[in-house]
């Protein structure tokens, strides 16, 4: 996979937990204004970072997309600035049959200042819900690989839970050799 918005092509009705391991988590905004013109969704941005609606709205007016404010309306987008608020949204998610995103879910959990038994505790919460709201609809997790310093304790357990890991592989540039002249 080379971009998010190639989880578009998949069945998105079809239920299950997908992860995706990007590495430095480009084309959220782009992922989001797809999403917007095809279906209906739920789109959760996690921790501090925001949600990239200003950047989708500006490639939606590039693209002349008619009534932008309705598209934002009919669609729910939510921000987790911390573990427990995305438990919180996670817990008040509906069963609906629309994708759920969550966007750099692990960066919820790299709070250093809330004692890591209590992330972890939160983690399998929010892993226990993920993983009861892809019975019905599909849920994809996007993690920037190694993001914070307990990467390596609550990645292994997203990955074993997760119903499918897709690897976002970045384009290398090609080397060039420089002349003298």
């Amino acid at each position: 996979m080379k971009h998010l918005t190639e989880l578009l092509d998949q069945p998105a009705h079809t239920p299950g937990l997908v992860v995706v391991l990007t590495t430095n988590g480009t084309g959220v905004a782009e992922l989001l204004a797809e999403c917007l013109m095809d279906d209906r969704f739920s789109f959760i941005a996690g921790y501090s970072r925001r949600v990239p609606a200003y950047e989708a709205w500006n490639i939606l007016r590039r693209r002349r997309v008619v009534d932008i404010k309705v598209l934002f309306e009919e669609n729910r987008l939510m921000r987790a600035p911390s573990c427990f608020q995305l438990a919180e949204i996670l817990g008040r998610t509906d069963k609906a049959s629309m994708p759920l995103f969550i966007t750099d879910f692990l960066f919820t959990f790299t709070d250093e200042d809330i004692w890591l038994e209590d992330r972890y505790q939160v983690f399998q919460r929010c892993l226990r819900r993920a993983k009861a709201l892809a019975q019905v609809r599909r849920v994809n997790l996007i993690v920037r690989d190694g993001e914070g310093k307990d990467f390596g304790k609550f990645f292994p357990e997203l990955e074993w839970v997760a119903d499918q890991v897709l690897k976002i592989e970045t384009e290398r540039r090609k080397a060039v050799q420089l002349g003298l002249m």
